[in-house]
């Protein structure tokens, strides 16, 4: 019997529910991702990661790319979209990198203004990032939580890399500002 183990993209808090059968609406044609894995793609929003002795890792993977598909992307159906985009393109041998910046460049390119829905799937920290202009949370994202060089970040956004040096210092001066108004709003209630 295969090991299975489904997550749901939007449970970002690591918890993970074994099961021997799949879900109602699962796509059962195989995404690719490694030697002997594959990963099956519900409409519902749920990742199956089969044989799973190598899923632990590739399940962190997801998740954090899935992540960072919602900040820079700002809807779940363009996350999801993302995500799957760059799954699909994934080479057999390819690392765990190359599957987050996939991700990345179809986020970017499917952005939209932050929905909702995004907000009540993130903490309050993420959901900050949320709040900025588009241009300044592709920055911050790209150069300050994936830790990318500024040429990386420059060349997927389209800018020069000086911008997105100034852009992700302003970005981080912002986050600064609505924390601040957030923890004053808190006090004077």
């Amino acid at each position: 019997m295969q090991d299975l183990v489904w997550l749901h993209p939007l449970s970002l808090d690591g918890r993970l529910q074994s099961s021997d059968r799949s879900p109602e609406g699962v796509n059962r044609s195989p995404l690719r991702l490694g030697y002997r894995s594959s990963v099956h793609w519900a409409y519902s929003g749920v990742v199956l990661v089969e044989h799973a002795a190598e899923s632990s890792e590739l399940v962190g993977v997801i998740r954090r790319s899935f992540q960072t598909a919602l900040l820079l992307a700002g809807s779940i159906a363009a996350a999801e979209a993302a995500l799957m985009d760059s799954i699909r393109a994934r080479e057999i041998g390819d690392d765990d990198s190359a599957l987050l910046s996939g991700v990345i460049e179809a986020a970017v390119a499917r952005s939209v203004a932050p929905r909702a829905e995004v907000s009540r799937v993130l903490p309050i920290e993420l959901q900050r990032v949320l709040r900025l202009p588009q241009i300044l949370r592709h920055c911050f994202v790209l150069k300050i939580l994936e830790r990318w060089p500024s040429e990386a970040c420059a060349r997927v956004l389209g800018i020069d890399s000086r911008e997105v040096e100034d852009h992700a210092c302003l970005a981080a001066s912002e986050l600064v500002r609505i924390t601040t108004r957030e923890l004053v709003a808190v006090e004077s209630s």
